[in-house]
């Protein structure tokens, strides 16, 4: 089984994506886990990052997701959204623990994109 680690730019190559790696790890030890950090050539434009990361989520069997402090960007948004539409299992990483409880609350009037959506569980 493969897993998509959806979460946000701002963690790439920091000790929050080590940690959630390691949390991702011990709740499914037998899956690959993919990165888009490492998986995904960062240096292409966004539009075609994103298609990258959809096509790795489209060859995944599921997406775990966590957030900033509850705020997910537009594309941690669109990728687990990506995996439902398809009916794959999404799972929330929070506080230490994954839950597939989820729901999410656009932020109206947000003047950027990683800034997008609320998540509520």
């Amino acid at each position: 089984m493969k897993i998509y680690y959806a979460h946000h730019i701002w963690k790439y190559n920091t000790k929050i994506e080590e940690y959630e790696l390691e949390i991702i790890k011990e709740y499914f030890p037998q899956c690959k886990i993919i990165n888009p950090n490492k998986a995904v050539n960062q240096s292409l434009l966004e539009s075609e990052i994103m298609n990258e990361c959809f096509n790795c989520v489209n060859n995944c069997d599921a997406v775990v997701f966590s957030s900033m402090d509850g705020v997910i960007g537009k594309g941690v948004y669109s990728e687990v959204n990506r995996a439902l539409e398809q009916e794959k299992p999404a799972y929330y990483l929070f506080h230490n623990k994954i839950t597939q409880l989820f729901k999410f609350e656009k932020i109206e009037n947000s003047k950027t994109n990683r800034i997008y959506a609320i998540v509520k569980n």
